[in-house]
């Protein structure tokens, strides 16, 4: 089995790239673009120019820990209207919900294939369930070390 100690930061990073890139390509049919965000570790606060869409879960076990996949109001609804196969006004038209069930979705899959490759690399783990949130901030509390977010946009 091996120690989270003995995995580089690199096959972290290119897990989670991988599992992105998977669950884009293959439920929205478009690849993700991944933008690493550097954060004051004293401040945890990330302020948007926008509403945010933003999709939680987490994963427990040899390795424990959160990922966040940040959705500008409009990829929200466009990832939605890609996924369910509805126009962009039919999307608008049945509110919030929608949108939020497809980027909860997107975020439990996203967790899913990232925790498989952990599952690979010898450290089982469990998923939690996901969480949506909105909003212009977001603000995070990290136990541990942190690393800096990954944006899908």
């Amino acid at each position: 089995m091996a120690s989270i100690q003995a995995i580089d930061n690199g096959v972290l990073d290119l897990s989670i790239d991988r599992a992105v890139q998977a669950v884009f390509r293959t439920m929205i049919g478009k690849p993700a673009r991944i933008v690493p965000t550097l954060m004051d570790p004293s401040n945890y606060t990330v302020k948007l120019e926008q509403i945010h869409v933003v999709g939680t879960a987490g994963v427990v076990g040899d390795l424990t820990g959160l990922i966040y996949l940040y959705f500008s109001q409009p990829l929200a609804e466009y990832c939605a209207s890609r996924m369910l196969g509805l126009s962009l006004l039919k999307i608008a038209s049945t509110g919030e919900k929608v949108v939020n069930e497809v980027v909860g979705e997107l975020t439990n899959m996203t967790l899913g294939t990232f925790k498989n490759q952990l599952v690979e690399l010898g450290l089982p783990c469990r998923l939690t369930l996901p969480t949506v949130q909105r909003g212009v901030y977001v603000q995070t509390r990290p136990s541990r070390a942190h690393r800096p977010p990954l944006l899908p946009v």
